[in-house]
């Protein structure tokens, strides 16, 4: 012998509505906590000369998702809306466009920036001979670099990533940043 309990709105012993269903099998959630707001945006088309061993603001233009318009296009920054602890990511393809050994990339970095200030500094150096005969032209001449972490954030904090890359030669004009394959995005931890 089965059960069934039939209800339009389901209460917690104070009354308060946690979930509530049409009649048509739709159900509406209210009063649990989420992971929003969310957002992804990532960098839709090349960002080209980038100065060479500069800090310099990821222009992300494109957003692939987001929840209550937090993310800000026309100056590529995300401000959450909501204060809480956060979860962050990025991950920037920076390249060099001249294949030539001596244009090889030497320093690639991604910088976290919470409210015009860097809050998260993960670094990767690569230090090679771009004279040996053994390594190839493109073997460096693009690299990948994240950074990941946790942030508490209040409501009108705001946050952007820039990028730091260095070439053999030192020339501003051959380095950019990749677009499509670079991205920025996080969202609010659920209880926090």
């Amino acid at each position: 012998m089965s059960s069934i309990i039939k209800v339009n709105t389901y209460q917690d012993a104070n009354g308060n509505a946690l979930f509530s269903s049409d009649g048509s099998g739709n159900v509406t959630l209210t009063n649990f906590p989420d992971n929003t707001p969310s957002f992804l945006a990532y960098l839709g088309s090349n960002q080209d000369s980038v100065p060479h061993e500069t800090a310099t603001k990821v222009q992300f233009n494109t957003v692939s998702y987001q929840t209550g318009s937090t993310f800000d296009t026309s100056n590529n920054r995300w401000t959450p809306g909501v204060a809480g602890k956060y979860f962050i990511y990025s991950s920037i393809s920076i390249k060099t466009t001249n294949t030539a050994q001596y244009y090889n990339l030497r320093k690639a970095q991604a910088q976290l920036f919470k409210n015009g200030s860097v809050t998260a500094n993960p670094e990767i150096r690569m230090r090679m001979d771009a004279t040996d005969a053994n390594i190839q032209a493109a073997t460096f001449n693009d690299f990948t670099v994240t950074l990941q972490g946790t942030i508490t954030l209040t409501a009108t904090d705001y946050l952007e990533v820039y990028g730091f890359g260095g070439n053999a030669n030192g020339d501003n004009t051959v380095t950019r940043f990749e677009g499509s394959v670079s991205y920025f995005g996080g969202y609010k931890l659920i209880g926090a």
